[in-house]
């Protein structure tokens, strides 16, 4: 369904968030951040995009590239509880390999 929407409006942020999350939650890593490259394409500026793509990276478990995107996350958005804790969640992780 995101998919069919992005064919309609290709240069819909949100859209692009959805579809990486949706593909990542169902084990399309690639093409999640390839979605949510995407939509920081389109919004360079989006905590919600740079959160997005730290979650996907820490699902893969790629700890720094998870830890520069939610640092980014956090920079925009300093507020954002759901940021800091996965900094914390990752940052262990890091720790633990």
């Amino acid at each position: 369904l995101f998919r069919d929407a992005l064919v309609e409006d290709p240069n819909q942020t949100s859209g692009w968030k959805n579809l990486a999350i949706a593909c990542d939650r169902s084990g399309q890593s690639e093409l999640a951040l390839n979605a949510i490259d995407r939509a920081l394409d389109l919004d360079p500026d989006s905590a919600a995009a740079w959160y997005n793509r730290g979650v996907i990276n820490f699902h893969q478990e790629k700890w720094d590239a998870a830890l520069a995107d939610l640092e980014k996350a956090w920079h925009l958005d300093p507020n954002d509880q759901r940021i800091s804790l996965l900094l914390q969640k990752v940052a262990s992780a890091k720790r633990g390999k």
